[in-house]
């Protein structure tokens, strides 16, 4: 990769970040100005959760690939000092703009016969490297989900979740919204994948009752904040008598989750902590402790409704998110 017109070597590629990464030894010895950085105001969370001060951002002209495959694009990088072993940090940003480098893929079906079961494999795959792999995914096709349908999920008797729920509290109905026709559409589609895939039932008698939240995103697409076929995708099932409770208006029809909803499942924990033991919070550096995502799930930029306002409430406090270690025999 050449940027600024230098060569630069060990650049890390991950498209689980959010920005484009230049660490400033890198920025040093390519002999670049400080004073072209551009003053960044809010700062950068690094992998451990922790926030990371941002010397400033820089737009870079970056050359990538041979003849025929080169591309030349402007990124803009922000600058940090940190001990790295790295130069820098390709990012999301940064591959959305080398999408051109992209191999051309053809679909190869794994299931023979079966053109619904298809894996994109690079068309530059020859002679016997080609075979063999698509023999390797053949050999392996149990492991592949096609759709929804095929995720039974965990049997009720190893684990079910349950809501946290005062048995005083009130229930919540809320009066029906209308949309126009472009999002009421995006719904309705919604609604018809999660039935078929058994995320979601009709609820003839709900208990309590929300909106879908309709998003627009930056590409004019739409996103709905309580109804998300990913985010329905999870493989334990909620507590029967919890069910009635997780209802929602689409259309003129109500539903109910079947299964929880990832994102929200996950941070339930979290903000029962915090609101039981806020003058611990405030005190101490808090730990959390789990195999799941939450610091990606918290991280994300588009998020609206409840998952903002449990971002901004877990944001007062110093939360410090960290994986569960392995045990080794």
């Amino acid at each position: 990769m050449t940027i600024a017109n230098c060569t630069v070597a060990r650049i890390l590629v991950d498209n689980g970040s959010s920005v484009d990464i230049l660490y400033y030894d890198a920025f040093e010895k390519m002999q670049l100005n400080p004073e072209m950085l551009k003053r960044v105001e809010s700062p950068l969370y690094g992998f451990n959760g922790a926030p990371v001060h941002v010397e400033g951002s820089i737009k870079l002209l970056v050359t990538v690939g041979t003849e025929p495959k080169l591309s030349t694009v402007m990124m803009n990088f922000l600058v940090v000092k940190v001990n790295s072993t790295y130069n820098g940090i390709l990012g999301q940003p940064g591959l959305n703009n080398l999408s051109e480098l992209a191999e051309d893929l053809i679909p190869v079906e794994i299931v023979e016969g079966d053109g619904s079961c298809t894996v994109p494999i690079g068309v530059g795959l020859k002679g016997e490297r080609k075979k063999s792999l698509i023999n390797f995914l053949r050999n392996n096709a149990d492991v592949f989900t096609w759709s929804a349908i095929d995720m039974p999920g965990v049997d009720r008797e190893l684990a079910e979740h349950r809501l946290s729920i005062y048995p005083t509290s009130k229930p919540v109905f809320q009066k029906k919204r209308t949309f126009a026709p472009e999002p009421q559409e995006k719904v309705i589609k919604e609604v018809i994948k999660l039935l078929e895939a058994g995320f979601i039932e009709e609820a003839m008698y709900p208990e309590w009752l929300s909106n879908v939240v309709m998003v627009p995103k930056p590409n004019g697409k739409w996103r709905h904040e309580m109804l998300s076929f990913m985010d329905a995708c999870s493989e334990i099932k909620m507590y029967e008598p919890n069910i009635l409770k997780a209802s929602f208006i689409a259309g003129r029809d109500t539903y109910c989750y079947t299964r929880m909803p990832f994102g929200l499942k996950m941070l339930v924990p979290p903000i029962n902590a915090a609101r039981k033991l806020s003058p611990y919070f405030q005190a101490y550096t808090i730990e959390v402790v789990t195999i799941q995502p939450l610091k990606k799930i918290m991280a994300k930029p588009d998020h609206s409704g409840r998952m903002v306002a449990w971002s901004v409430e877990l944001g007062k406090f110093d939360v410090q998110y960290k994986p569960c270690t392995a045990i080794k025999a």
